[in-house]
């Protein structure tokens, strides 16, 4: 940066600087070198001060040595105002990269190695679907969880609730079920307004309005299959939405994909109320498929959430199917949903070249995520059905907010 000496032609026949002068050209010779560049005059008419060359230059050398190159043109030829701005522009900008660098520095140190909890042993105490139930306006880990098992077998666990406290290891309450029992429960969602109230869904389309109070889950009405649903479809995930300024309710729920074959994501208006959950026809279709996880049997949606703004936000996941894995996970947001009316839905979601994961678990963390949930002020949980290893939650830090 620092050199051993500047040559500087310069324009006016004195020698000194004035409001014409103009720096021709820069070069580094050695100390001492200085040589005639030229006759004096030429000097520019006076008028408002132009960094344009004119046709004809002549001047001298000058030196200014040990000085930056830019500094050396800049102290040699403005006034001593402009030098002052010069030297404070310099200060600000040395005083901006050190911001930048600090921010940088902040950013990383705030994504800390997330801490996993355990909530479920063995591969009958995986979460594959979780809601919220209550959670403090900071966003600081401290919620109330209900979350579904994809259990098949009489007397094995359907729900739970989690009790989360940060600094404190998690509260696991399993529920006794009550009414028609499910097989492999994949996905839950709270429905807006009706607190304790929540539809949960099997991976073969048939949705559960279940209403959790105390120790028990008791199923309010019949079972509800999907609309459109087929014969070898496998479903992962279920959500409810309703505009912050009111409207209609939606549902939206995807099949899990497989590979090559990617999920198809549908929404249809839907009513929960006393005489139970309603879903209408579908307004909309879509497919989807995932960037990463890219190795094994890739399942592109393991679980879907819709923020209040419309915000679509997956999980997807890869599975060796052997249940010690190792398994890969992604969480990504996908796209926005909207209402075009009180009972059409509108779905925009990005291209599979346009996703970049919000996070990433690679076969090296061995994490299957089939669970997602998102908090006040950034932050998310995370749900693992860890299959052998049993299920895991952890609280993130992504910087998307629940509004």
């Amino acid at each position: 940066m620092w050199c051993g000496g500047c040559r500087v032609i310069t324009l006016g026949g004195s020698g000194e600087p004035s409001g014409g002068d103009l720096v021709t050209s820069l070069s580094r010779p050695a100390h001492g070198d200085v040589r005639r560049a030229g006759k004096p005059g030429n000097r520019r008419p006076p008028g408002p001060r132009s960094l344009a060359p004119t046709p004809r230059l002549s001047g001298q050398v000058r030196e200014f040595p040990c000085a930056p190159r830019w500094a050396t043109a800049a102290s040699a030829w403005v006034r001593p105002s402009v030098k002052h701005v010069i030297r404070q522009r310099i200060i600000v900008s040395a005083a901006v990269c050190c911001c930048i660098a600090a921010t940088a520095l902040d950013a990383r140190a705030a994504r800390l190695p997330l801490k996993w909890q355990q909530v479920g042993t063995g591969i009958t105490g995986g979460v594959s679907g979780m809601a919220v139930a209550r959670s403090r306006p900071d966003g600081r880990g401290s919620a109330d969880l209900v979350v579904v098992r994809d259990n098949k077998k009489p007397g094995e666990s359907r729900v739970a609730t989690v009790r989360l406290r940060p600094g404190k290891e998690p509260v696991t309450k399993e529920l006794t079920w009550r009414g028609s029992l499910p097989e492999d429960l994949e996905a839950i969602d709270a429905v807006p307004g009706r607190p304790g109230h929540y539809i949960a869904l099997a991976s073969r389309g048939t949705a559960y309005e279940v209403v959790v109070k105390g120790k028990t889950a008791t199923v309010h009405g019949s079972p509800v299959g999907l609309p459109g649903k087929a014969q070898g479809d496998n479903y992962e995930s279920f959500a409810l939405w309703r505009r912050p300024s009111g409207g209609g309710l939606f549902a939206v729920w995807a099949t899990r994909g497989k590979g090559s074959e990617k999920a198809v994501v549908r929404a249809a208006p839907a009513a929960v109320d006393r005489n139970g959950l309603r879903i209408g026809t579908p307004t909309v279709r879509r497919e989807f498929a995932v960037p990463f996880p890219n190795q094994d049997e890739v399942r592109h949606i393991s679980d879907l959430k819709i923020l209040a703004d419309g915000t679509v936000l997956v999980s997807s996941a890869s599975d060796p199917n052997v249940d010690d894995g190792p398994f890969s996970s992604a969480v990504y947001k996908a796209g926005r949903l909207s209402a075009n009316g009180p009972r059409r839905a509108g779905l925009n979601l990005r291209d599979t070249k346009n996703l970049s994961a919000l996070r990433k678990f690679t076969r090296q963390d061995n994490r299957k995520i089939e669970a997602i949930a998102f908090l006040p002020r950034g932050s998310a949980i995370w749900g693992t059905d860890d299959e052998n290893h049993g299920g895991y939650v952890g609280v993130d830090q992504v910087g998307i907010n629940r509004r």
